[in-house]
């Protein structure tokens, strides 16, 4: 096994993992409202900050898996018609468009 299939794997593990905690934490909320807290500042900003870092490596490592995984190679295949100076443009395209629908759901919470 590669050092690539490794990172690919952990990096997809890693999303799946985030985006499927995110989910339930918005059903939690859907179902039963959000809880009454107290406020403190200091505590909101920390698990702000917290879920910040977490999103992007999980947004990171969602990128990297789409791109450099069998989804990447899916899209390499769509763009063999197109002029060769085009094809790094709509390969970004449509890795940023899998990208935006994969992220809608997480970013609801």
């Amino acid at each position: 096994m590669s050092k690539r299939n490794i990172l690919l794997g952990a990096a997809a593990g890693f999303a799946a993992g985030y985006a499927g905690f995110r989910a339930a934490e918005a059903l939690r909320a859907f179902a039963n409202g959000a809880p009454r807290l107290k406020p403190d500042a200091k505590a909101y900003g920390a698990r702000r900050r917290a879920l910040t870092v977490a999103g992007l490596f999980r947004s990171l490592g969602a990128s990297a898996a789409t791109a450099f995984g069998p989804g990447g190679a899916a899209v390499e295949r769509t763009l063999q018609g197109f002029p060769v100076w085009l094809q790094p443009a709509l390969f970004a395209a449509q890795i940023s468009v899998f990208d935006g629908l994969a992220e809608l759901p997480v970013e609801f919470v």
